[in-house]
């Protein structure tokens, strides 16, 4: 896989393949470091070829993998630290498949996420564009028109013609202004993909409802929880390693109050209960697997349905951008050749 050599982590595609492919390689009954070897000789990507090299040297120097991963700077400590604590509990292969998982599932909202943003600026573009070009080049053929038949536009026209005019005026300086916001948009973009945590907070303030922000970090903690129990961590650490990773300042507080009441002594459901982390039926569902022993499973359950509902409110959130921007170009426009073509067919019925 052809991957970037500048991220400060390795883009989630990558880090899936990467996961999935030590999983079976750890299945199998061969050590890491034949693995890592064999995953080097096959790659073709030279930087990621370095990468591979650099962490199987390590590992043939004993070095434990998680060492060896994180002193290379591109993979994320949540995985680092992750395969520590598979280390530690003999669950390599376990943990292994679920952060492939959940790094499929963190590319799936990536790519959720570029589309919510993407195709509304392209939109929007177009927008700018078609009001552009009437503004600029339309109205001035109509001013024209007026000025033959010895009438003059309407005040709205006429303040839109001066509008354009200084457009026109100031072309260049909007023309830098557009290319640098395209930057910071390329940037955002690219910081989202690699998993910034910077860029998918500011995305999250500029683009997401509160709702949504909400939504997406308790999906996140959801699985990151999932992950967390399958390897062996008690509830407190996983909690303490969720709350590290999220970047939603609601959520935050929420995991932060649980963890004051679990330690007072109460029960972890009915904690996260009055915390309000979960929805009653998903905090009932994590009582009864608390009870049978089978709290792993019925988290993993649960962050499958939180992801699936974050799929559907971003879908519902990019249906609506549509005709909303549709609705408001064709209202602006409208607007536009209203304000020249009424008073110009006055002027030709009078003149008929």
């Amino acid at each position: 896989m052809n991957i970037s050599p500048t991220p400060k982590t390795l883009p989630a595609p990558y880090l899936a393949s990467f996961c999935t492919e030590l999983a079976l390689i750890t299945g199998a009954g061969i050590s890491f470091s034949d693995g890592l070897l064999v995953m080097r000789d096959d790659e073709t990507d030279a930087f990621s070829k370095e990468i591979l090299s650099s962490v199987y040297s390590q590992l043939s120097d004993h070095i434990p993998l998680h060492t060896a991963l994180q002193s290379t700077g591109y993979f994320p400590k949540y995985m680092t630290d992750m395969l520590h604590i598979a280390a530690e509990t003999g669950r390599s292969e376990q943990v292994l498949h679920h952060l492939a998982e959940y790094y499929n599932n963190l590319h799936q909202l990536q790519l959720r996420i570029r589309n919510a943003v993407i195709y509304p600026t392209v939109l929007l573009f177009v927008m700018l564009t078609v009001i552009f070009v009437l503004i600029v080049k339309i109205l001035p053929l109509f001013d024209s028109v007026f000025a033959q038949l010895g009438s003059d536009m309407t005040p709205v026209a006429r303040a839109l013609l001066a509008f354009g005019g200084g457009i026109e005026k100031y072309i260049f300086v909007i023309a830098i202004v557009v290319i640098l916001l395209a930057l910071g948009a390329y940037l955002l973009y690219r910081g989202v993909m690699h998993g910034n945590r910077r860029a998918v907070v500011l995305y999250q303030r500029l683009f997401a409802s509160r709702k949504l922000n909400v939504s997406i970090a308790t999906a996140r903690f959801a699985s990151i929880m999932s992950l967390c129990m399958h390897s062996g961590m008690d509830t407190d650490d996983a909690l303490a390693m969720a709350q590290g990773i999220n970047t939603q300042p609601i959520l935050h507080e929420k995991i932060a109050q649980c963890r004051e009441m679990i330690a007072q002594g109460v029960p972890t459901a009915e904690a996260m209960l009055k915390a309000q982390l979960f929805s009653p039926l998903y905090i009932r569902m994590l009582a009864v697997g608390y009870k049978t022993g089978n709290a792993e499973v019925v988290m993993k359950k649960i962050a499958d349905n939180l992801h699936l509902q974050v799929d559907e409110d971003m879908d519902s959130l990019i249906s609506r951008i549509e005709p909303t921007m549709v609705i408001i170009l064709s209202l602006a426009v409208g607007a536009i050749l209203l304000s020249v073509m009424l008073p110009l067919m006055g002027i030709m019925t009078v003149i008929g």
